[in-house]
């Protein structure tokens, strides 16, 4: 197994739609409707690059 690159550590679908505000029903909306289709599991490097590409970077949040 190669390791990840540096960068983006592997998210669940539960983190990046909480990245966006948004739930997880919605996330896969946007990424059905941007044509991105993930594999089972973790999302790894490749497409979480691909992901913020497409859907532009997560907004910054403040911290609670």
């Amino acid at each position: 197994m190669k390791p990840e690159p540096t960068g983006f550590p592997p998210k669940t679908r539960k983190q990046i739609a909480e990245e966006y505000g948004i739930s997880r029903k919605t996330l896969y909306r946007w990424l059905n409707k941007a044509g991105i289709v993930l594999a089972p599991g973790l999302v790894k490097h490749d497409d979480l690059k691909r992901i913020y590409e497409v859907l532009g970077p997560p907004p910054l949040r403040k911290p609670a």
